[in-house]
């Protein structure tokens, strides 16, 4: 493992950590219409986003903070592990719960939708 890359990541994970704890609202900032990458399907992106920023609301610090290792980082579940120094079983857990909650708030703001 890189070192750097471990350090980089701990550090991050603590500050994500200490804002999740100051605050309790979430900011959005606009960005520059020239400085987004136009995607494939640009509506179905803002669809996507839309159904799971309030959904990733509903995820504790921990959980939000595993989900983006493993799927923002791209990282292995022994790697977070090793990285938070926690369990790989605690890590799947975690991941395993909030994939689970990310799925219901999705499927229930589908319904609210319908």
């Amino acid at each position: 493992m890189n070192r750097f890359d471990a350090w980089f990541d701990r550090i991050l994970v603590n500050v994500c950590r200490n804002r999740m704890r100051h605050t309790r609202t979430i900011r959005v900032v606009a960005l520059d219409d020239a400085s987004e990458v136009p995607a494939a399907d640009s509506h179905g992106a803002t669809d996507a986003r839309l159904a799971l920023e309030p959904a990733f609301a509903r995820l504790t610090a921990d959980q939000r903070i595993i989900v983006v290792l493993r799927y923002w980082r791209d990282l292995p579940v022994e790697e977070i592990a090793e990285r938070l120094g926690i369990p790989a079983g605690t890590v799947k857990s975690r991941l395993h719960y909030a994939l689970k909650t990310l799925r219901a708030a999705v499927e229930s703001s589908e319904e609210a939708r319908r």
